[in-house]
């Protein structure tokens, strides 16, 4: 199929995303929309009807099997150009640059990927290092308290963009905040909140917000500030009490000796110092050591960005068309990645930018995903061009209605901040048999389990065969309580469970072990130490 077949199979909401190809531009794209599809024929057009060059394109995605899937669909689209033009997961392209521009990365090769026990035995080292009276010294029995708490920080950080010295910037710009404020603080405070005090609150409140005003990287001012003003708001206009305010005092503020009150985030500052500096000497031990972990790819890659004009220069001349895939799971690290490359100066606020996604399906916001990135996308940059896909060729509309009944309960979606909004899907394929969708609840999970085995008992007894029936479940642990019941009612089952035998744990121990062997085996001792832990 070429690509004006293609074209022409699109729906009119589609083809406007397909033929938007200058400036930037948001497609909210809901299940079963064909957002797979639009991407491809979007650079196949882009090709068409511009002079770039297939090596002008960068497609990201966030795993290897969409990359591969969409490079498969563009080579029937444009054919062998397909293997000419970018696509790559994010971590993908970040260890892509590192290896074709090795120049910029030459302080500190990367040549060992470190595992669980490597990164828990090096933070262990340095730990052990510091002085007792640091917070992060704390230990019951000799073992640390919070060394799992410090690597999620660490993975958390770098997913954010967030470097040693970022953070510690961070931190001494919230310490600076409640410094100046913490005596205006105490005094409002010295006495019982009380309605009678509103014009005390509404003082306090105004310093934050100046604070806020005047140092507008302070998150942490304009946040206190405009929850006091909402506290101060809902006090009764009459009566002595203002349980909001109490309620404000309470999340915010702690007493440090009976009556004396201070900013509850000045202990968690002491802390957060504290691990700003193990982060440091963590990302200085990796470097010396040759060694990095997953998101290193991506925050190795933003530093050199920042750090060197010259090769941002060159990515930004390269890359003059980027399109992004399920958008709504960028962390901080990849988003400010993306924004790096788009930021040229030539396009005036304008890139050449299109990003997919749908906030209703945001999936990693366990790995540093936000859920207001989208909100952003159309703050950060000029004219932002939005297309709604709302055709779903996947599903019948009795699932559609009752999954739309259940995501707009949620809070922060994107429709709420966007009116004009609609991302309500209906069905465009063609009419499949009726379907049910039915919504049963149990007083226990045996229950659960049972009825699920008589369901199946009943449907295969009305004719319907077991190869067209299919149970879901969100976690494995749930599919293996639910087997013996299955068992029980004499139903033929096939359990399905991918695992990547050598991404297991032992065997990741073996192939680690057979590096130092061979290490050992060369003489290569500084390749033998960088494998050992300490």
């Amino acid at each position: 199929m070429g690509y004006e077949e293609a074209y022409q199979r699109l729906n009119s909401a589609q083809k406007l995303a397909v033929d938007q190809v200058e400036g930037p531009l948001l497609v909210i794209a809901g299940p079963g929309t064909g957002k797979t599809q639009l991407l491809s024929t979007r650079v196949a057009s882009i090709l068409q009807k511009t002079d770039a060059d297939p090596t002008n394109i960068l497609c990201l995605t966030f795993t290897e099997a969409a990359a591969q899937n969409m490079r498969e669909r563009l080579q029937t689209l444009i054919g062998p150009q397909a293997y000419r033009v970018g696509v790559y997961t994010f971590h993908g392209f970040g260890s892509d640059i590192i290896q074709r521009y090795p120049e910029y990365f030459s302080d500190a090769p990367l040549l060992e990927p470190i595992d669980e026990l490597g990164t828990y035995e090096l933070l262990q080292s340095i730990l052990e290092k510091l002085p007792h009276r640091n917070p992060l010294h704390l230990r019951v029995n000799d073992s640390f308290l919070h060394l799992k708490s410090i690597n999620a920080t660490i993975g958390w950080c770098a997913r954010a963009g967030l470097e040693p010295a970022d953070l510690k910037k961070l931190v001494s710009a919230n310490d600076n905040f409640m410094v100046a404020t913490e005596p205006q603080l105490q005094e409002v405070f010295s006495r019982s909140p009380s309605a009678d005090q509103r014009g005390a609150y509404e003082k306090l409140a105004e310093t934050l917000h100046d604070f806020a005003s005047k140092h507008p990287d302070n998150s942490l001012a304009a946040l206190a500030g405009q929850e006091l003003l909402t506290a101060v708001e809902d006090i009764p206009p009459t009566g002595r009490y203002a349980k909001s305010i109490t309620v404000w005092r309470n999340q915010w503020a702690l007493q440090d000796q009976p009556g004396h009150w201070v900013w509850a985030d000045k202990r968690r500052t002491e802390f957060l110092k504290a691990f700003a500096e193990v982060y440091g000497q963590f990302q200085v031990e990796l470097r010396r050591r040759g060694l990095y972990n997953f998101d290193d790819m991506i925050l190795r890659t933003l530093e050199a960005l920042r750090s060197q004009p010259e090769l941002l220069l060159r990515l930004q001349e390269q890359y003059q068309y980027l399109l992004v895939d399920e958008y709504q799971d960028t962390n901080g690290a990849q988003n400010l990645l993306l924004e790096l490359l788009a930021d040229n100066a030539v396009n005036e606020g304008r890139p050449n930018l299109m990003v997919v996604g749908d906030d209703d399906q945001a999936i990693y916001r366990f790995q540093g995903a936000e859920s207001s990135i989208m909100l952003g996308f159309m703050k950060r940059w000029r004219d932002v061009k939005q297309i709604s896909l709302t055709d779903n060729y996947r599903s019948g509309q009795a699932l559609l209605t009752a999954a739309q009944d259940v995501i707009s309960l949620g809070e922060d979606r994107l429709e709420q901040h966007v009116p004009e909004l609609s991302k309500k899907l209906r069905v465009a394929s063609k009419p499949a048999p009726k379907s049910v969708v039915m919504n049963r609840q149990a007083a226990s999970e045996t229950e659960q389990y049972s009825f699920v085995a008589s369901e199946i008992s009943r449907l295969l007894v009305s004719g319907v065969k077991a190869s067209s029936i299919a149970v879901l479940a969100p976690q494995h642990k749930y599919l293996l309580a639910l087997v013996p019941h299955l068992q029980a009612a004499d139903l033929p089952i096939a359990y399905e469970r991918r695992e990547h035998i050598l991404e297991q744990p032992h065997v990741m121990q073996l192939i680690q072990l057979s590096r130092v062997v061979e290490a050992i085996q060369a003489m290569d001792w500084p390749r033998v130490d960088a494998l050992l832990p300490d």
